[in-house]
């Protein structure tokens, strides 16, 4: 999905969402890349399955304000 793309969508399912819900966006096989992409639309939680994954990814996004 292109980054527009992903942009659209997330502005689908944010406009879907009670006015208290907080999105949690699950990371499971996507880059740090990807993750810095959906950071700079405004994503701030993330989910991960496996601690290594997370982990790695925590490392190559410590430039980025703490996130959830």
């Amino acid at each position: 999905m292109s980054a527009d793309g992903l942009a659209q969508r997330l502005q689908a399912l944010q406009g879907q969402l009670p006015p208290r819900a907080r999105l949690l966006a699950v990371s499971k096989g996507q880059p740090a890349a990807r993750l810095r992409e959906a950071v700079g639309l405004g994503l701030r939680s993330f989910g991960e399955s496996r601690l290594q994954e997370a982990q790695a990814k925590q490392d190559d996004l410590a430039d980025l304000e703490p996130l959830d």
